[in-house]
This record gives C-alpha cells, structure tokens and sequence, in this order.
C-alpha cells in the first residue's frame, strides 16, 4: 500500500507510481532517538510529506540487481575504494576505525525486505536548506561540508522547490559514514523512481553526523576523496546523479539538546492549549446542564402550580354544586 506521512498540508503531484512505501506521523515519532528526533524538530512547521521505507517485491528486487550496485563483486569494489582513501592506522583519530559494507551476500534483498531512508522529504512550500535547518546548523561556514565531486552551489544557496526533495541519511557514529553513503545511494538514485517517482527532483542529499568535530573533519576529506574516485569509476560512477549537491553536516549534542528541548515545549503548550479547551467546554457543557436544569425545574413548578390551580378551583366547584344540591334538598323536605 503505498502511504505518506503527512506534516502540514501535503501535495501528491508526483506519487502516481508510488508502490509499498510505509510512513510514520511526526507527532508519533516516539521511537525515533534524540539524535533524530532534533534533527527533524522544525519540519512540521513548515509542513512535509515524509518517504520513509519501501517494502522490497520482485520488479525492485530485479531493478536493483540490473543497477549492477547490488552484487558482491560491486561491495567489495566498494570497499577496496574506501580502504584506499583511508590512512595507514597511526593517521587516524584516536579510537577510530571505518566499517566495511558486508560482502556475504552476492543477491539483491528479498521480499518482505524494506529499504529506509532516514530523512526523505518534500515541503509544501520553497524552503531554504539553511532555513530548513536552521535550529541545527549554527554555523554553516564550519559545521557544513559540501563534498560533491566538481563541487556544488554553497549549503546557504540551496533552494527547495516546491514538491522537490531533500534526501539525508542520519548517524551518530562517523565511522558509520561509509555504509550512510551506500544507504543513500540506493534511495536518492539508483532506486528512486520506486522510492519517490521517476519525475521526482531531488534538490540535495547528504548525511548529518554527530561525535567529535575534529573527527568529523577528518571523516570529510576522506569522503571527498572517495567520491571524487568515485565520479570518474565506471562501477562507482553509478552511485548517485553527480549534479545533485551532496552535503555532510556536523550536529553535536549541543545544538540538538535546545532542539528537543523547544519540541518538548511545544508538546507542554500543546498539551496545556488542550487542557484548556477541555476545561472550558466542560464548564459551558456544565453551565448549559445547570440552565437546562433550572429550566426543566422551573417548567415543572410552573406546570404543578397550574394543576394544583385547577385541581382547587374543580373541587371549588364541586363543593358549591354539592352544597346547592343539598339546600335545594332541605328546601324540598320542609315542605
């Protein structure tokens, strides 16, 4: 079934083709950790449609195997390319080391498998990516790397269209970057027409990274590095649209807990605002019960007085019918 989760009013202009697609409301995202949870803390005002899993059935399966990006001779390419940009071991960060891509399988995933992205959006209205996240990024000059091959328009210059895309991948572990980056592949190119539609326009994609600003850095030139390489390898080339900026996006802890912390006090106001309209219908649902007591009292005294009334004014005349019948009865006996 294909579904979207809807944060503000939604266009369906490109779903036409959208098949098994799973969503998720923003105001139920309880699951989500922290990390992600600030990530996504200012999405709902402006007002976004969220793409989050596609559930794999046999035409995706056979699309990703004809991409070529699914064999196991593909990953190991992959990670060859990796481990030849990453340093000799004394080189790198303190407690540090890259994660491969898992070269066990030589197949496609099966059905009931579902493919995930953790941020996939389009917006109700044009947005500027620095605006988007501007609760987040407090310093794009330091915080954003833009790691496109042949470089790209500056994060601060992105314009999201309306209905277009964004695409970003979310980890709190650096050395994750390697696997983030295959992730987003899959979603942002080789399958998005399954993912989002063929038409779709993807106006960025990229990763956002938490952990140690140093490491970060280091993490960015190795990623430049890697997809230069992998811009101009005939396997690799496959990767992604090349013209699609590509941005890595460092977001500690510290700019995220004030993040969280405006969510959860938009939930506390929220929550107070329904409070509050529940008390006060609950005292016109009461003051009208009370009116309408009154009234049906009043009603029903006013009725009692009235048949009270005339019962009196019946027996009044019975007795006066009574009397002058047994006066005209004396009358009659003295006689």
């Amino acid at each position: 079934m294909a579904n979207r989760a809807q944060l503000g009013r939604s266009s369906v202009a490109n779903f036409a083709n959208i098949r098994h697609i799973e969503s998720r409301n923003w105001h139920l995202l309880v699951d989500a950790s922290f990390f992600e949870a600030g990530i996504f803390s200012r999405c709902y005002e402006i007002g976004c449609v969220r793409r989050e899993s596609l559930k794999f059935d046999d035409s995706i399966g056979k699309n990703l195997e004809s991409s070529g990006t699914a064999s196991q001779s593909f990953r190991q390419h992959y990670n060859k390319a990796w481990q030849s940009v990453i340093p000799k071991a004394e080189n790198m960060p303190p407690s540090f080391e890259y994660s491969s891509l898992p070269e066990t399988s030589g197949t496609a995933p099966g059905k009931g498998y579902y493919l995930k992205c953790n941020m996939c959006l389009s917006f109700n209205q044009d947005v500027y990516l620095c605006t988007l996240f501007k609760d987040i990024v407090d310093d794009p000059g330091r915080n954003v790397r833009s790691v496109t091959p042949g470089g790209s328009a500056p994060f601060t210059s992105v314009l999201v269209r309306t209905n277009h895309y964004i695409c970003f991948e979310i980890t709190e572990a650096p050395e994750k970057l390697f696997e983030k980056i295959y992730q987003l592949s899959r979603v942002s190119h080789v399958l998005k027409s399954d993912f989002i539609g063929k038409e779709a326009q993807i106006a960025a994609t990229g990763i956002f990274v938490n952990g140690d600003k140093a490491v970060f850095d280091f993490s960015c030139e190795k990623v430049q590095e890697f997809l230069v390489k992998a811009a101009e390898d005939d396997k690799l080339g496959k990767l992604f649209n090349w013209e699609v900026p590509i941005f890595l996006i460092h977001t500690p802890y510290r700019n995220l807990f004030t993040a969280i912390e405006e969510v959860n006090q938009n939930l506390k106001e929220s929550i107070e605002a329904m409070r509050s309209e529940i008390k006060e219908r609950d005292q016109k649902m009461r003051s009208g019960i009370k009116e309408r007591d009154q009234k049906i009292r009043s009603e029903i005294k006013e009725r009692d007085q009235k048949i009270r009334s005339e019962i009196k004014n019946i027996s009044s005349e019975i007795n006066q019918s009574l009397s002058t019948k047994l006066d005209q009865i004396i009358n009659l006996m003295a006689r």
